[in-house]
C-alpha cells in the first residue's frame, strides 16, 4: 500500500477552487502524521513500513516490497506543492464530487 502524504487536505482545497499551496486554509493543513506507524498501532506485526522521501528511496522500497512475505505499507513524503493536476472531469470521476445525472438515477431505480 502506498500512502502519499503532503501534509495538506488538497482535495477540499481543489473543490473550493484553490490551487495555490501558499493559500491553503489553516484547517486543511494536516499535522505531520506518522502513517508508517499505523500498521503496528493496529496490531499488524512484521509489516514492511518504510518512510521514503526521494525517487531512489521509493524505487528501493518498491523492490523490497516485491520480495517481502508480509504486507507492505509505504509512506511517501511529498512537498505540499506536489499535487498532481487533473482536469475537472477527471477530478469529479475520482472523487465523485458531481451529482449523478438523472439518467444514472433512473437506471439505479430500475434495478
Amino acid at each position: 500500500m502506498l500512502i502519499l502524504a503532503n501534509d495538506i487536505y488538497g482535495v477540499e482545497e481543489y473543490i473550493l477552487g484553490n490551487d495555490d499551496v501558499d493559500r491553503v486554509r489553516g484547517y486543511d493543513r494536516l499535522p505531520p502524521w506518522r502513517y508508517s506507524e499505523i500498521p503496528s498501532a493496529m496490531g499488524c506485526s512484521g509489516w514492511f513500513t518504510p518512510v521514503v522521501r526521494t525517487n531512489g528511496e521509493l524505487q528501493a522500497a518498491l523492490q523490497r516490497a516485491r520480495d517481502e512475505t508480509h504486507p507492505s505499507y509505504i509512506e511517501v513524503r511529498l512537498e505540499p506543492s506536489m499535487i498532481a493536476p487533473m482536469s475537472g472531469r477527471d477530478f469529479q470521476r475520482v472523487y465523485q464530487t458531481s451529482e449523478p445525472s438523472s439518467e444514472v438515477w433512473r437506471s439505479v431505480a430500475a434495478g
